[in-house]
């Protein structure tokens, strides 16, 4: 398992994220033509401290997650709900492994909206998620 697809299951596993935006959750990109409100995520850094002994399992990753609406205030309630799913502990396991989460930290939000031709003013509001996990 990997830190985007255990992300992402964490959401689909929420009720409240899910009522809200469906199975709009996307990695790094969505199509503009795929509706709103979704939710993006993307990693802005990450760390991978090393010992003598190779990598530690233990990584902190910052990654961003942007809710988009057509109105302002449903932008803030998916990005509440994400961060609401995604900061405290938890233990997600697929087919291909387990990711381990310690407790997140948040940084924002940040409000941002653009024009877009056809849709109208999508409202953006972003927080960084400070991650610190562990795969196995």
């Amino acid at each position: 398992m990997d830190l985007a697809s255990a992300l992402l299951k964490r959401l689909d596993d929420d009720g409240a994220v899910t009522g809200l935006v469906g199975t709009r959750k996307h990695w790094v990109t969505r199509s503009q033509s795929g509706g709103l409100p979704a939710i993006v995520m993307q990693v802005i850094s990450e760390e991978r401290p090393q010992s003598l002994d190779g990598f530690d399992d233990m990584r902190t990753a910052r990654v961003q997650v942007a809710a988009l609406a057509l109105r302002y205030g449903e932008a803030r309630k998916v990005l509440e709900a994400a961060i609401a799913a995604l900061v405290p502990e938890a233990e997600v396991t697929g087919a291909d492994g387990t990711a381990l989460f310690w407790e997140a930290s948040v940084e924002g939000p940040r409000d941002t909206s653009e024009d877009v031709t056809g849709v109208g003013l999508v409202h953006r509001t972003i927080a960084d998620l400070i991650i610190r996990y562990s795969l196995t």
